[in-house]
């Protein structure tokens, strides 16, 4: 059985890079510099937003948790991503540090005045929201129609995509961090790395380096 095409997160680029250059023209020589350590919380579900960030370098991961502790993660965020500027009054999803980051941050009412004095910066946005709602549903559709294998080989095809680097790639998160993004136990996130390994799908430096081989090698389901 063949897998299924993967298809990177392919944006509407010229919407996205508008909107994030208008996004940067906030973060001035006014901004203030934050330094985050791994695992620590830059924002909680349900807070006020006061304050807006650009992940200058580092990784974010956004997650939610269960009343009884379980962790959902949505997203991880990379250099160049911004936190908070699309959502209302309140943080949608805790957003904490993966490893050591860096941000740039704003208040939040520097956005909002410049929302008021600025309609294109309102469909800036717009497509940014779009943005995040279109890489939600495509990851649930991963988590709903694929294998664990095919769901591990479509992250890290993405997540190299999107680091648009050549060769080897550092994976910043844990298997855990990858267990709870792709809703699999860490039992299993470690066997499908071994599975797309034997079947020349990815190259691994040591545990944290990753380099995609081999996109239309086939796995036995």
């Amino acid at each position: 059985m063949a897998h299924p095409q993967i298809v990177t997160r392919q944006e509407p680029k010229q919407a996205v890079a508008r909107a994030s250059a208008m996004l940067e023209g906030l973060f001035d020589l006014r901004a203030v510099t934050v330094k985050a350590e791994p695992g620590e919380t830059i924002a909680a579900e349900g807070e006020e937003v006061e304050t807006i960030y650009r992940v200058i370098s580092g990784t974010v991961r956004c997650c939610g948790y269960t009343g009884g502790g379980q962790r959902q993660i949505f997203r991880f965020c990379g250099p160049g991503s911004f936190l908070g500027a699309v959502d209302q009054d309140r943080w949608r999803a805790t957003v904490e540090a993966t490893d050591c980051v860096i941000l740039s941050a704003v208040p939040r009412c520097r956005l909002d005045e410049a929302i008021a004095r600025s309609p294109r910066l309102c469909r800036a946005l717009f497509a940014l929201m779009t943005d995040e709602l279109r890489h939600r549903e495509a990851h649930l559709v991963t988590l709903s129609h694929l294998p664990a294998h095919e769901r591990l080989r479509v992250f890290l095809t993405r997540f190299v995509a999107e680091r648009r680097a050549p060769g080897f790639v550092a994976l910043p998160m844990t298997r855990q961090d990858i267990a709870d993004h792709l809703g699999l136990t860490i039992e299993t996130v470690s066997r499908s790395f071994g599975t797309l390994k034997r079947h020349g799908v990815i190259e691994m430096r040591g545990a944290g380096k990753v380099r995609i081989a081999d996109q239309t090698s086939r796995v036995p389901a």
